[in-house]
């Protein structure tokens, strides 16, 4: 059994080996190299034994060996010394080095791939002895010809800005044919859950298949993994999508988890500038406000709102407790027009006006509760019995707004009966205000 000279070991014969041959290139670079002599790069960014495993990628390599096996490899491998990729990845010193081939790819994986499938024994090859960025140079070569998939080109991309501490726009400009957005959506993809990035390679291979990279980058990426899966789903769609990317995360995270309404979300809250968002899970701003607020757009948006639309919100945005314990609807009867008189000396609790549009001779027709020291006046100027009474809610029920007709104004807790009378004669229509004061009179 043959020995190692002064015992060394087979990574130091490796290296040896390799230093011989580097020194025999740099006097004759040579224009071939036998397949066996060539090693893929570690940080290749095409891994071809992951397309071994997605029949769609795999199918151009087949179809490139055959191309070979008539035509032969006419275009060369880019590849650099052993020792040269070395000095860029010293982190694979020992893979490299154990390997024994002198020369390392680092454009033409997908060649080389296809002459080992075609059977070749040897390949053309272009010997450089210095690179200033490999992963950089390998992004170039690839981008001019078979292009990676999204997903490989956004792993090389922020592999290359870490390693470079480039900026996207920097690096943009260092590739000098790719566009700045296209770096940021590739990055950005990345960000997304194993089902979206297949569907996203679906597209790429299938156009009109999967999710486009685009609406993926700017929307599905800027929302939580959850529901990211919901749309994958189909439990929610694009427009959903594209309003939830707009919410802040604790609103998402609220959302996801339950705390918040998911339709509320996308149709109001989402709808808000970031900032006013912030303020609504302060508890600055509540529902009503929210609902009011995303009728605008956010740079027209202004809290506090302005007193003449904060009048106007929606009944089920406020709570009140509009009848007095255990009363129901039917025990809300109409009385004879003069109970108006005892309404205005009766001990205030809480008085609702109702503007309906009554005719003129709703004077006749004034409503209030039972006489109880602690109940709750409800005056209707109009010819139909009241109403039962709104149950308090909490959350907003119904986000689209009551018509002006049925809008409601709440007094709560008011000092004195004549505080009281003020409050009606301010929301009385005029027709109703003369009847009563003539009425009076």
């Amino acid at each position: 059994m043959a020995s190692n000279p002064r015992g060394l070991g087979s990574r130091d014969l490796g290296a040896a080996r390799q230093q011989a041959a580097q020194t025999r290139i740099i006097q004759n670079p040579p224009s071939s190299a036998e397949l066996s002599e060539l090693l893929p790069s570690p940080e290749n960014g095409r891994d071809v034994q992951q397309e071994k495993l997605d029949p769609r990628a795999w199918q151009k390599v087949v179809d490139l060996a055959e191309a070979f096996k008539v035509d032969g490899v006419s275009t060369a491998l880019t590849v650099v010394p052993a020792e040269v990729y070395i000095k860029h990845y010293p982190q694979h010193t020992d893979h490299v080095r154990e390997s024994g081939r002198p020369y390392v790819v680092i454009h033409g994986h997908r060649r080389l791939a296809a002459a080992h499938v075609a059977g070749l024994t040897s390949v053309p090859i272009l010997l450089k002895m210095q690179v200033v960025s490999i992963r950089i140079a390998a992004i170039q070569e690839n981008s001019l010809r078979e292009p990676l998939d999204p997903i490989a080109e956004g792993i090389q991309y922020r592999e290359a800005m870490q390693e470079e501490k480039l900026s996207q726009r920097e690096l943009a400009s260092r590739l000098g044919n790719v566009s700045q957005t296209t770096v940021s959506h590739r990055i950005a993809i990345l960000d997304t859950i194993p089902e979206v990035q297949a569907k996203i390679l679906d597209e790429h291979y299938t156009p009109g298949t999967g999710i486009g990279v685009s609406f993926a980058a700017k929307n599905l990426a800027r929302v939580r993994p959850s529901l990211q899966k919901q749309f994958v789903d189909g439990v929610l769609q694009p427009f959903d999508i594209v309003a939830l990317s707009n919410a802040v995360a604790d609103v998402q995270e609220k959302a996801e988890k339950g705390h918040l309404d998911l339709r509320f979300v996308i149709d109001h809250l989402s709808k808000l500038r970031r900032d006013l968002q912030e303020l609504f899970l302060e508890g600055s701003i509540d529902e009503a406000g929210v609902v009011e607020l995303s009728r605008s757009l956010p740079k027209e948006q202004r809290w506090p709102l302005p007193a003449a639309v904060a009048a106007d919100l929606p009944e089920a945005e406020v709570i009140a407790e509009q009848s007095p314990a255990g009363a129901t609807g039917r025990e809300l009867a109409e009385v004879p027009t003069p109970r108006t008189e005892a309404l205005l000396e009766q001990a205030p609790s809480e008085v609702i006006a109702e503007q309906s549009a009554p005719p003129a001779s709703a004077a006749n027709n004034v409503a209030a509760g039972p006489a109880t020291s602690a109940a709750s006046v409800i005056a209707e100027q109009s010819t139909a019995a009241v109403p039962a009474p709104v149950a308090p809610v909490a959350v907003i029920d119904k986000p689209t707004p009551v018509p002006a007709a049925e809008k409601r104004i709440i007094l709560v807790e008011s000092a004195s009966a004549e505080e009281i009378a003020q409050a009606l004669i301010d929301n009385l229509t005029p027709e109703v205000l003369a009847a009563v004061r003539e009425y009076l009179a």
